[in-house]
């Protein structure tokens, strides 16, 4: 048995818990393999990212329980999103736990943009009925097709050391001029 002490809620302890799974599994080098991939193309995006102008607010919203959530602002996509280049509506609300999200929440908001996390598989469909809400197609992220998904598999913590894809992803998507 192993006790995992944190939350997968960063990606440093994404990878302090790829080490601790190495050490278990006696597998230390895949391990260590797996987390120096991990930090190399973060090192990447931050370098690139860094250098971006503006950091437009996004709005992380997840499929699950048969509705839209919006995540709070201590989870592992929004560690991902601050790294990518964005900063966290999350924040900006004072939003402390994920949760269903109302048409009227997001309209507040206001966020630049905003990333689709498909954790149930059912893609963009799922949203529909907040994306397609009168005054929510009227936000700027959504009239401007500033909307993005996501697969859970690369911006969730059971990505693993394909979180990097999903932060790569984010990146582009946040800031295409510094990524082509």
């Amino acid at each position: 048995m192993i006790a995992i002490g944190n939350n997968w809620g960063t990606l440093e302890e994404v990878k302090q818990n790829l080490t601790l799974l190495g050490r278990a599994l006696g597998a230390e080098a895949k391990a260590g393999e797996l987390t120096a991939e991990l930090d190399r193309r973060a090192g990447a995006v931050a370098e690139k990212a860094g250098a971006a102008t503006g950091r437009p607010s996004v709005a992380i919203l997840s499929n699950q329980a048969g509705r839209p959530f919006i995540n709070a602002a201590d989870v592992l996509t929004s560690d991902l999103v601050k790294r990518a280049g964005g900063t966290l509506v999350a924040e900006r609300i004072g939003l402390r736990t994920t949760a269903p999200v109302s048409a009227e929440q997001l309209i507040a908001a206001k966020p630049d943009a905003i990333l689709l996390i498909d954790v149930t598989g059912k893609g963009r469909d799922s949203y529909r009925s907040l994306l397609d809400n009168p005054a929510v197609a009227e936000l700027a992220a959504v009239r401007e097709d500033r909307v993005k998904l996501l697969p859970a598999r690369i911006s969730y913590g059971v990505g693993g050391v394909h979180l990097a894809d999903g932060l790569e992803e984010m990146a582009h998507w946040l800031h295409p001029e510094s990524f082509r």
